[in-house]
């Protein structure tokens, strides 16, 4: 403690206080005129700053200029806060395309997650996955796949095949998982969004707004086994050697 030390100190320091009054005045007066050398040295540098960079001291730092986006819509949101950073159109109607995964993502994860299951469990691939329009990972009828292995071939490859197979075994088919993807985007605030696919193929009725994007987004990143998937580079299957 501050006391302890007090009554601790040396007896050279406590002799000190006895030394003659000159001792004393000399150690005065020492520490007043570096002080007063180094605030010299201080306003000699910044009267060098003022001379050599004016604007450093007259002008504010000007804003940065609005990012060139070439998408029709585009949101920038804090991960932390949900505050808006930077947007474009964001409230306009458009079509999410594959970013529609980013929702059969979170409602597999937390699907399974709310069974105590494992993403490392088989599934048989269901007919309405095989051949699907657009990216694929070639699935084949009542192929054994891990569940995980058909999330990272989903988000990582895009495959449509592997959303498909995901919505029918989580939701136990797609209609149903449908409804499931609409009421959790209608829970997490999107007010102009609906899915009728979950992969994103193209579908007049298939919908979102870049600010709805963004609230599922959101969402998706406080998941710790989401940000896993989403953030790899890439991933080694354990489907047999001749697929895909």
């Amino acid at each position: 403690t501050m006391k302890s030390h007090e009554s601790n100190r040396p007896k050279k320091i406590l002799k000190s206080r006895l030394a003659p009054c000159r001792a004393a005045s000399e150690k005065r007066w020492f520490p007043s005129k570096v002080f007063l050398l180094g605030l010299a040295t201080t306003l000699l540098a910044l009267s060098a700053g003022f001379y050599l960079f004016p604007q450093a001291f007259t002008q504010e730092t000007a804003a940065l200029p609005t990012p060139a986006i070439s998408a029709g819509q585009a949101i920038l949101l804090d991960a932390d806060t949900g505050k808006v950073l930077y947007e474009k159109n964001a409230d306009k109607k458009a079509y999410p395309a594959s970013t529609t995964k980013i929702m059969t993502a979170l409602l597999t994860i937390q699907r399974v997650e709310e069974l105590k299951s494992d993403l490392t469990q088989q599934v048989k691939i269901p007919a309405e996955a095989v051949g699907v329009e657009g990216s694929s990972i070639y699935l084949a009828p009542q192929e054994p796949v891990t569940i995980e292995d058909l999330l990272y071939g989903m988000m990582l490859r895009s495959g449509n095949d592997a959303a498909t197979a995901l919505a029918s075994i989580i939701g136990g088919d797609q209609d149903h998982f449908m409804a499931m993807m609409n009421s959790k985007a209608q829970e997490l605030g999107c007010t102009n969004t609906h899915f009728v696919n979950p992969s994103g193929l193209f579908d007049e009725n298939h919908y979102t707004t870049a600010e709805d994007m963004g609230r599922i987004a959101l969402a998706a990143m406080k998941n710790p086994t989401f940000r896993r998937i989403a953030a790899a580079e890439k991933w080694t299957a354990s489907r047999a050697p001749d697929k895909y």
